[in-house]
């Protein structure tokens, strides 16, 4: 807290820029290097070292300059595997725009219940095999206007899309925020998870299927509870 409030006023002093959506993005890079800075910083005053070579390497280990470069190389590797999935995403939503594919939806059904539950697993698939930014695209231009159309409400279409992105980005093909997760935790972390399960299939593969379990409950929810209030 204390170093956000530190360069959210030296910004403010020196540069006349306040924290809003516009300047978030280039603040950012800054805060991001002041936490690292600040981290490398603790963990050298933390390590005592009795002996010279030791104590070379450590300090070393423990420079700004080493930890700046881990940081970068962490954040390329996932800001690469974001992107790729991106770019195929967007590959995706061009065939289908290219191709029409929006036409082929069908636009009215029997109650809003009916395309809710249509809509639902239109928008998890959507969420299965594209990034955010491509999902939001296809389904403000092709999705949005199904559900208008048969009467639900924008809020509960767009919190029910949300969630419903939130499961997709969980479940295969891509599970994409497994993939990133994989990035920050590091493979090691992933195999003694499986060993902790023994002989349970539930229990080796819990940390694929709770969030499952957790977030379809919690899109039931949301995608059907507004309708015992109309």
């Amino acid at each position: 807290v204390i170093i956000l409030t530190a360069v959210m006023v030296l910004y403010a002093l020196l540069l006349n820029a306040y924290l809003d959506e516009f300047s978030a993005p280039v603040m950012l890079p800054v805060l991001m290097l002041a936490f690292v800075g600040y981290e490398a910083l603790r963990r050298k005053k933390s390590v005592s070292v009795k002996k010279y070579e030791s104590q070379v390497q450590e300090e070393q280990t423990l420079s700004f300059n080493h930890s700046v470069n881990q940081s970068v190389n962490g954040a390329a590797i996932q800001i690469g595997a974001l992107l790729m999935v991106m770019a195929c995403s967007f590959a995706v939503g061009g065939m289908l725009e290219r191709g029409d594919g929006g036409s082929d939806l069908p636009t009215l059904f029997e109650s809003p219940m009916a395309a809710m539950g249509f809509l639902v697993l239109f928008l998890v698939f959507i969420g299965m095999i594209m990034d955010p930014f491509g999902a939001l695209i296809l389904v403000t231009t092709t999705v949005a206007p199904i559900a208008y159309s048969n009467g639900i409400d924008p809020i509960h279409f767009w919190m029910t899309c949300l969630v419903a992105f939130e499961l997709g980005y969980l479940s295969p093909p891509v599970s994409l925020n497994h993939l990133l997760t994989r990035q920050v935790v590091g493979a090691e972390e992933i195999a003694l998870a499986k060993q902790d399960g023994g002989n349970s299939f539930y229990y080796r593969h819990e940390r694929l299927l709770l969030p499952l379990l957790v977030m379809g409950t919690t899109l039931v929810i949301v995608a059907y509870g507004p309708f015992l209030f109309l």
